[in-house]
């Protein structure tokens, strides 16, 4: 089972997995935003960490993972967003 996202909770974090499965910490975001940066997450919003990974899309509001969840980008968060874009190949 993988982690698809985290999401804040005051001061615990509900994980979410992949086949919907929900677990609470008592951890802030913050902490496990520190922890799971280098292992592909980024934090998009004040209330979201999400897994780079099972991302499908993103556009200048939103983050779109393969489970058809969407989550909203803070602007605090955009430049660090911005960074996990690849870049579309250039076509031929």
């Amino acid at each position: 089972v993988t982690i698809s996202y985290i999401r804040a909770e005051g001061n615990f974090s509900t994980i979410v997995q992949t086949g919907g499965e929900l677990t609470t910490i008592s951890e802030t975001l913050g902490g496990l935003t520190l922890r799971l940066t280098p292992f592909g997450f980024c934090r998009v919003h004040r209330t979201t960490l999400v897994n780079w990974s099972h991302a499908s899309k993103a556009n200048a509001s939103q983050v779109i993972l393969i489970d058809g969840s969407a989550h909203s980008i803070g602007r605090k968060y955009r430049s660090e967003v911005d960074k996990n874009i690849q870049p579309d190949p250039p076509r031929r």
